[in-house]
């Protein structure tokens, strides 16, 4: 932070963020229906402004039956790196503790 923003130096930090990011394994987003239900995820890091647009045209593609029509339902899902994801996150406690390291080294 202090490296883009230098006068902030002396500013106290009272909160931060620590959720969770709707990354997808292809970094993309991706909407459509699977099995009845209707998705729209992967948001890559732009999820106040892409979670609004996807919500308001899934939505309006749900209504209208048009949802395999949507722009995004055409990017297809891929598989993890090495087929290393089974759907159990176990890396994520290890990229967590990686990125606090780097924080405090900073």
């Amino acid at each position: 932070m202090t490296a883009v923003y230098p006068q902030l130096r002396d500013v106290e930090v009272e909160y931060a963020w620590g959720g969770t990011l709707g990354f997808a394994f292809d970094l993309m987003t991706h909407a459509g229906e699977m099995d009845g239900m209707y998705y729209a995820l992967g948001y890559a890091g732009h999820g106040v402004a892409m979670g609004t647009y996807l919500g308001k045209t899934v939505a309006e593609a749900m209504l209208a039956g048009t949802i395999k029509e949507h722009p995004f339902a055409a990017v297809p899902f891929p598989g993890a790196p090495l087929g290393l994801y089974n759907g159990n996150p176990w890396f994520l406690p290890l990229v967590g503790a990686w990125h606090r390291f780097l924080d405090l080294t900073e």
